[in-house]
């Protein structure tokens, strides 16, 4: 009865995010999306109860890298690194026949990130202040005031990496046997206990809002880790206290795992390096203008470049461990594709209603106009960056899948390499803080080059001629889009400011959704096959 359940999962048919056709199931990519809008709709709501609250002062910027350093550390020992390491490992033990062997590696498993992520909890609580002093020793933020608050606040936030750490191990082993609802569903409670807290506390307290936020990013951590933890026991999935490294899949997944937590670690220490370079200017609201601009630009990643992500690792992993060469190039194919279909035109919409969207948004309590033009200025230059950075989590995502790590690692080395001197230079200019942003959109190009560069020998069977014909008629269908979203833009006057909330609501809506109708129109008069793909997902969805 188990093994016909594990069978099955939560996400599809087979359970293991595959189709019956090949490629990645369209029915699981469109669950997991769901969920993760829903989870980035509440997020954006909980990013504008926190500019509400705080807006771009000198507090949303101290709670911004207080945050960002357990977080930071959450994304290398925790979602990415797990997902990328456990899945590969794990989806072979979960369609082999050795039920005791798959039980024994998940057990020791569990047990393993058990003392890694406490052992990490503990010491960043108790060296925080030392480790702050070394890394922010050169920054404003060293100033008494802010560090006393930073260390204080960084303290609290390291309770969450604790919680969300041992929920990323669970995670991955849901993802393994293809169960995705749960694991998506679950940052649905971190942002409402933010959002609940924010309204109904954070009144009470005036003045120490960022306390209180602070806390509400411990509990919404935790109710993440009890809602995995009750899907995972009621798999039958047990920690066991036993020494896990004599296990042969534990010690793969830690073979896997060192270098995917370096690689992540890259990327991670690109970001805090950004974060610790608009420390340098006079004027307090830079650091949280970034932080803003990044979670919008999460919002059309995290929808459906992660769901086409999480679903195709499982089944590049099982294509890759069953030597499928052409199985795994077409649907590598078909991923990359179906994320231009979505990036391309998501990021010439961003560009064009950019003021009006941050607008909508954010611009209420403390964040007001002297706000929103910071958090528009580099809002524009990250959306550059917005394709590039789509691909370059499914490049990535495709070499973990064949357990190659050590490439993926050098090409986020040249992104950091590219990225940081670029940021020092061009902020130093007369770009300044939105030089940051530049730096990172060019950096990602840079990153998906050398992937492409890297993959493409590995691929002998992968179809380059289709994809450049697509990415033209992205480009094409996307252009024309774009002339009328301008042109509708400018008759409503969007970024006049004449509107109410309501009214901006309505129209900036009404503009998105007539873009997006016109882009599917031209697409298909174009020949694309990927507007038919996610139709006809949709239509199985619904079935």
């Amino acid at each position: 009865m188990q093994k016909s359940e594990e069978k099955q999962g939560d996400g599809g048919i087979q359970g293991d995010g595959e189709s019956r056709s090949g490629g990645p199931d369209l029915r699981s990519v469109f669950s997991v999306g769901l969920l993760t809008l829903l989870s980035r709709v509440l997020g954006l709501v909980r990013e504008a109860t926190r500019a509400f609250f705080l807006g771009t002062g000198m507090a949303a910027d101290v709670f911004q890298l207080a945050f960002q350093i357990p977080n930071m550390l959450r994304s290398m020992v925790a979602e990415g690194a797990v997902s990328s390491a456990v899945v590969p490992v794990l989806t072979r033990y979960v369609h082999g026949s050795d039920r005791k062997a798959l039980e024994s590696v998940r057990e020791k498993y569990l047990f393993a990130w058990f003392i890694l992520v406490v052992t990490a909890t503990l010491g960043g609580i108790v060296f925080a202040g030392y480790l702050l002093s070394v890394v922010l020793s050169s920054t404003r933020v060293s100033e008494p005031g802010k560090f006393a608050l930073t260390v204080e606040l960084t303290r609290i936030m390291f309770w969450y990496l604790c919680f969300v750490g041992l929920a990323a191990s669970l995670q991955g082993i849901l993802h393994a046997h293809g169960r995705f609802r749960g694991a998506a569903f679950s940052p649905v409670l971190f942002n409402l206990a933010f959002i609940a807290t924010g309204w109904l506390v954070a009144p009470y307290f005036p003045g120490d809002e960022v306390y209180v936020f602070s806390g509400a990013v411990v509990v919404g951590g935790t109710l993440q880790f009890v809602l995995l933890a009750t899907l995972v026991w009621r798999m039958g999935v047990r920690p066991r206290i036993r020494w896990p490294f004599a296990n042969s899949g534990v010690r793969e997944i830690c073979k896997l795992l060192i270098p995917v937590v370096f690689g992540a670690g890259i990327y991670q220490l690109n970001m805090f390096i950004s974060t610790l370079l608009a420390w340098r200017f006079d004027n307090d609201g830079y650091v949280s203008a970034l932080g803003y601009s990044s979670r919008l630009m999460e919002v059309v990643l995290g929808v459906f470049v992660f769901a086409l992500n999480t679903v195709s690792l499982t089944t590049l992993s099982r294509l890759a461990a069953a030597g499928d060469e052409r199985g795994f190039s077409s649907t590598l194919g078909i991923v990359l594709r179906l994320s231009l279909f979505i990036t391309v035109p998501s990021a010439v919409g961003l560009y064009l209603l950019r003021q009006p969207i941050v607008s909508m948004l954010f611009q209420s309590g403390q964040f007001d106009e002297a706000s929103l033009r910071l958090t528009t200025n580099v809002f524009q230059y990250h959306i550059l960056g917005l394709c590039f950075v789509g691909l370059a989590r499914v490049l990535v995502s495709a070499f973990y899948s064949m357990k190659n790590i050590r490439l993926p690692v050098l090409a986020g080395a040249a992104n950091l390499l590219v990225c940081v001197p670029l940021a020092w230079w061009l902020s130093g200019g007369p770009m300044g803080y939105m030089g940051i942003a530049l730096a990172a959109s060019v950096a990602a190009v840079v990153q998906v080059v050398l992937l492409m560069a890297m993959l493409a020998p590995r691929l002998k069977y992968f179809e380059f001629g289709i994809l450049l014909r697509s990415i033209l008629s992205c480009l094409v269908s996307s252009a024309l889009m774009g002339v009328a979203v301008w042109q509708v833009s400018g008759w409503l006057e969007l970024e006049s400011g004449g509107y109410g909330k309501p009214a901006l609501v309505g129209l900036v809506f009404a503009v998105i959704l007539a873009a997006a109708a016109l882009y599917f129109l031209l697409s298909r008069i174009l020949g694309m096959e990927e507007g038919a793909m996610l139709l006809k997902g949709m239509r199985r969805k619904r079935s």
